[in-house]
């Protein structure tokens, strides 16, 4: 007999990791709802602009969403620190920002997109049960990186 694969979740629940089956308003599927929505319009700026940042940011979000679901956290702070160091770097070639910054183009408004979810990502990360720190100040650090990248 063929498994079924379709409607499973009818009934408010889904399955991660495992089947192990919970809420589709656990606040980790809500983040991983926000990673994905996230890593599609990343997705859409890497074709859009072929930045090769943005790839490497695909990747991690890749791996940030499986650790999610295995609820844990980033071993160490070495990407934030590496997302740091890029910051500083983007942002020193910017001249300071007078007011509220509008996109100027379809590529600089996308990476826009990206970060609004970014934040809406770093929100519901904080509301896990399991703290998952590193993760948010990823997310924290990544919202500022992809604002630099909106900006240059």
């Amino acid at each position: 007999m063929q498994k079924k694969i379709f409607g499973s979740g009818d009934n408010g629940m889904t399955e991660i990791l495992g089947n192990k089956k919970i809420s589709k308003t656990d606040p980790r599927i809500e983040l991983l709802g926000f990673l994905d929505v996230l890593l599609s319009f990343i997705a859409l700026a890497i074709v859009k602009n072929k930045n090769n940042t943005l790839k490497r940011i695909a990747k991690e979000i890749q791996d940030i969403s499986s650790k999610i679901a295995a609820e844990k956290d980033l071993d160490d702070d070495k990407l934030i620190k590496q997302m740091e160091i890029e910051i500083t770097k983007i942002e020193s070639k910017l001249k300071p920002l007078k007011g509220f910054y509008m996109p100027k183009n379809k590529d600089e408004a996308l990476v826009n997109i990206a970060r609004t979810i970014c934040r809406k990502a770093e929100i519901n990360c904080h509301k896990l049960k399991k703290p998952h720190k590193n993760i948010a100040a990823y997310l924290n650090r990544l919202s500022t990186l992809l604002f630099a990248i909106c900006r240059s």
